[in-house]
């Protein structure tokens, strides 16, 4: 980012900083029972710095481990052996906030909220067997 600034002598001053350009509240949803590997969302960051390198990591609301995140590209997807824990449970909440920092390791890295929500998927009815019939005898 540029912008112009003045010192005491009065002359005009071209000054740069570094930053990292990102929104901040980013949303995605997923199927409950998604297999592993399953995009949820996509973390798009800038830079303006010309071969400045940016890592995408999560910082906090990961503590079931149910995603993961590519460092590289901010991807982010269901984590490995946690399909079965994506469950839409009715009358809990159905979303997760996940946050996650974007840092092109020269200035301080710069936070986003995640939120993923967890679709309800419709599952076939069932019939359950019960032993104790009263037309034996």
């Amino acid at each position: 980012m540029k912008y112009k600034t003045t010192n005491g002598d009065g002359l005009k001053r071209l000054a740069t900083w570094n930053r990292v350009d990102v929104s901040f509240s980013i949303s995605g949803s997923v199927l409950e029972n998604s297999p592993e590997g399953t995009h949820i969302v996509r973390i798009d960051a800038g830079d303006p710095d010309v071969g400045d390198q940016l890592r995408y990591t999560i910082v906090h609301g990961n503590s079931a481990s149910l995603f993961k995140l590519d460092p590289n590209v901010g991807v982010l997807s269901v984590n490995a052996g946690m399909s079965s824990q994506l469950k839409y449970v009715p009358g809990q909440s159905a979303w997760h906030k996940v946050v996650v920092a974007v840092d092109d390791g020269v200035s301080t890295p710069v936070e986003v909220d995640v939120h993923v929500t967890i679709v309800d998927t419709n599952e076939a009815p069932y019939f359950t067997v019960i032993n104790d019939n009263p037309f034996t005898s």
